[in-house]
């Protein structure tokens, strides 16, 4: 995602990747720079996301998103997703939530 009123700058960048265990399960990786964050950019790609993985055969979305990370997690419950699990990077010591819903 690139911000063409700050000359190319990259702001973010997001993405589906099709499970290879199960190709109806899609797994969301989404990024907004720090400065660009708040200004509702996080709802509009997720509300193109919902929008298109039924349209790929999704029937189920998962993410991972950082504890500490609560406006993400705020987000991402906004649009239905629900906490499965905690889980530690054992390399950085960090945790994070494996959040997922249904698209029905």
């Amino acid at each position: 995602m690139r911000n063409s009123a700050a000359k190319g700058e990259l702001i973010g960048y997001f993405g589906i990747e099709i499970s290879e265990a199960d190709s109806r399960t899609g797994w969301i990786f989404l990024v907004v720079q720090d400065v660009h964050q708040g200004k509702g950019l996080g709802k509009e790609i997720m509300m193109y996301i919902m929008e298109e993985a039924p349209s790929v055969g999704l029937e189920v979305l998962k993410l991972m998103v950082y504890t500490e990370n609560k406006p993400a997690i705020e987000l991402f419950q906004k649009f239905s997703f629900r906490k499965e699990r905690v889980s530690i990077d054992p390399e950085t010591g960090k945790s994070s939530y494996l959040m997922s819903r249904t698209i029905s």
